[in-house]
């Protein structure tokens, strides 16, 4: 199924699973999650990408056209 979207790329290493993700390539939970972690580190908020985390949080669920049992809990 992975195959199908094009740009990620599912991976195993000493039994840890991990997606690897290639340009050009949109997913809007990496890009939350990697923006949050990006804010976290900086001592002052940069209010554009705070601005870029609502918006896609705003929009709705999360990863919204993939209906697995395995990601519910990710949602």
């Amino acid at each position: 199924m992975l195959e199908e979207i094009g740009g990620i790329e599912l991976t195993n290493t000493n039994t840890y699973w991990a997606t690897k993700c290639n340009e050009p390539f949109f997913c809007d939970y990496y890009t939350v999650f990697d923006t949050l972690k990006t804010l976290r580190k900086q001592t002052q908020v940069q209010v554009n990408k705070l601005y870029d985390v609502l918006h896609l949080i705003a929009n709705g669920q999360p990863l919204p056209y993939l209906n697995q049992d395995w990601v519910d809990s990710f949602k």
